[in-house]
């Protein structure tokens, strides 16, 4: 049985390391460890096979701790897992006696390799190349830049070229790729000054997310949804106090627009007067509070109308018209037809489509 011990300030890459030995049923004692002080008092008492060390950590750096604990367990065999930006202090960590090194994200099947590698004689499974991910660092490059410079839309994109939908892929090691691009990318955009907490705090729920999800489809969601949220705070970040508050506002209406909301409301939701709000409203968006509204129902409305399970006066009450006659003056104004109409030219659509 062999006896690991990770060392890394991420509860959720500590996770994965977990996940992937018991996932590929290699029979291991695993220890952790969240910082360079912690894992030498860990290796001391449990004295580990091998130390998968993450070299960047707060408080003692992990090429310190892995010089302290080789000097007392001159056997052990020690892997040190960084990211590209740290790459030169993985050549570093060899030189002062470091067994290998891990290039974060990290794949299960090099995981599994460097053990493999670091324990003579043992025989350990490797992971099959089929469903691989296909690493390619100028797309992987692409995609930081372009959150950093708050270009959510190509981001998006990209993610689709590295990752794409039509493809199946290792479970495990898109989970372990996953994790580790959200590290990438949330110190990437802590740099630019935004709010760490708030960001750590989202990538671990997301992470943790990852680590139960069970279908390769499901996994892309997540990585796509982070990356918008990701991307919105970056946004948010660069607009002014005026353009923050009409897009808290924006944001407000397209979560209540089928309630009965009022400008007062939103105002309170923004924390901003009535009338001041009004003006800057019209000056970002170019309609006032009420045409804003109207467009977002009806703009809704025209997908519901597309369900013929929905009866128009259904329709109109989804949207927030209670009364029929008016959400049709307004579809009328809005859409340039009568609701009954905009069917009616669907059903057709389809008649022709299908002929």
């Amino acid at each position: 049985m062999i006896k690991l011990l990770v060392v890394d300030d991420e509860d959720t890459i500590r996770e994965y390391i977990r996940y992937v030995f018991k996932e590929e049923n290699i029979d291991a004692v695993v220890e952790e460890a969240h910082n360079g002080k912690e894992a030498i008092e860990k290796a001391a008492a449990f004295r580990p096979d091998i130390v998968l060390l993450d070299i960047r950590m707060p408080g003692m750096e992990g090429l310190e701790a892995g010089r302290t604990i080789k000097s007392s367990i001159p056997d052990i065999k020690i892997i040190i897992l960084t990211a590209y930006d740290e790459f030169t202090y993985a050549h570093e960590a060899l030189r002062l006696g470091a067994d290998d090194y891990l290039l974060k994200p990290i794949s299960p099947k090099d995981l599994i390799q460097a053990v493999n590698n670091a324990l003579t004689g043992r025989n350990m499974p490797v992971i099959a190349d089929e469903g691989a991910i296909i690493r390619n660092s100028d797309l992987e490059a692409e995609l930081l830049e372009s959150i950093k410079y708050n270009r959510r839309r190509k981001a998006v994109e990209i993610l689709g070229k590295i990752l794409p939908e039509d493809r199946e892929f290792d479970i495990i090691e898109l989970k372990g790729y996953l994790v580790e691009l959200m590290g990438i990318i949330i110190r990437i955009v802590v740099s630019l000054g935004i709010d760490k907490d708030f960001l750590s705090e989202l990538k671990e729920n997301k992470q943790k997310q990852i680590l139960r999800a069970d279908t390769s489809h499901f996994l892309k969601k997540l990585i796509k949804d982070f990356i918008v949220e990701v991307s919105e705070t970056v946004s948010d970040h660069y607009l002014s106090p005026v353009e923050r508050a009409v897009v808290r506002a924006k944001d407000f209406i397209q979560n209540n627009y089928a309630s009965k909301i009022y400008l007062k409301d939103v105002a309170e939701h923004v924390n901003l007067s009535p009338h001041y709000l009004s003006r800057i409203f019209k000056q970002q968006t170019g309609m006032n509070f009420s045409q804003y509204l109207n467009a977002k129902r009806i703009e809704k409305a025209k997908e519901y109308i597309g369900n013929f399970d929905l009866s128009l006066r259904a329709v109109s009450e989804k949207v927030g018209y209670d009364d029929f006659s008016y959400f049709s003056m307004v579809f009328n104004k809005y859409a340039g037809c009568l609701p009954s109409e905009f069917r009616k030219r669907i059903r057709e659509n389809m008649g022709t489509n299908n002929s």
